[in-house]
């Protein structure tokens, strides 16, 4: 079997002692995130304040949140992103330079063009595939009421104008078009599997593939770096844990929302978090265009996962 990190969900018990109902449970329960596969060309690499630095070609597994991995693996149904974290930048060759085609552009999308060269070592946030988009007039609405009063008016030349009207394009922009990605693309890190699950669900062979321990002592640690969390509430928990250990779930609760309400919050340093009452919060997706919502429920089982997690990095 050759070494790899990411696995099909249907190869879960060929490396793992675990079944697919254990997979799907925990997809459910919001406990672990799933990945993607995609290949394709132009994807924007992404910097502070929604910068385009580059475009590049890949062809490698992406990051999902909870609720895209739920409607994946759970619901069957397709998903649609607006951005998502690169998980293996070093299969990328090169970032391009594209800001002689689009630095004359406006966007909505992007705050501006600049260029970064070097391809970043660690996960990274990117769009998808970056081109001259045409901008469709914003008054679709108006043109299709102007057809109708035309039409109403026996005014048919007129009624066709406003039908065109409404699908030419005034202006061509910067920017991009979501991914749609399908079931059939969807993968599971085996570092994320020993993260929920421990070691001890891990296969002998896969273990030893990976040059790990398949004696009777315990198993080491899939990696000697630290688990890459994209999940912005769990990254805001641990930061909670990491100072307070020994607090519940109630408490830390507590500790942020106290924490939303400063004017230069300690915990929430990315102004994530919009509103937060005392069963449920709202905040912004990686992509800061939409926000997301959670219950009490769900954030208590991120603390219990938040410090499982903690517990099994070496001090």
């Amino acid at each position: 079997m050759k070494s790899r990190c990411f696995y099909l969900p249907s190869e879960i018990s060929n490396v793992t002692s675990l079944l697919a109902g254990d997979l799907l449970d925990a997809v459910a329960r919001e406990n672990l995130t799933l990945c993607a596969w995609v290949e394709d060309r132009n994807l924007g690499l992404i910097g502070k304040g929604k910068l385009l630095l580059g475009t590049f070609d890949y062809c490698g597994c992406i990051g999902l949140n909870a609720e895209q991995s739920k409607q994946l693996l759970c619901y069957n149904k397709k998903v649609q992103l607006e951005s998502f974290m690169v998980l293996e930048p070093e299969l990328i060759t090169g970032i391009d330079d594209c800001r002689s085609q689009f630095s004359h552009l406006n966007s909505t999308q992007f705050s501006g063009v600049d260029y970064q060269p070097k391809v970043p070592k660690q996960p990274f946030l990117a769009t998808p595939s970056v081109a001259e988009i045409s901008d469709f007039t914003r008054g679709n609405q108006t043109a299709f009421n102007q057809m109708k009063a035309a039409q109403e008016a026996g005014d048919h030349s007129g009624a066709f104008n406003s039908f065109l009207n409404a699908f030419t394009p005034k202006e061509t922009k910067l920017g991009y078009v979501s991914l749609t990605i399908k079931p059939d693309q969807l993968r599971f890190d085996i570092r994320d599997i020993e993260h929920v699950f421990g070691s001890e669900c891990l296969n002998a062979e896969v273990l030893r593939n990976l040059g790990l321990s398949t004696d009777n002592k315990p198993a080491q640690a899939l990696s000697k770096e630290p688990r890459i969390e994209i999940n912005e509430i769990k990254i805001i928990i641990s930061r909670i844990i990491k100072a307070y250990p020994n607090l519940g779930s109630r408490a830390v609760w507590n500790l942020l929302r106290k924490d939303v309400m400063l004017d230069d919050p300690i915990y929430d340093t990315d102004d994530v978090i919009r509103v937060m009452s005392g069963d449920s919060i709202s905040w912004f997706g990686l992509s800061q265009d939409s926000v997301r919502e959670m219950t009490y429920k769900t954030f208590q089982n991120y603390v219990y996962v938040v410090k499982n997690g903690l517990k099994k990095i070496p001090n």
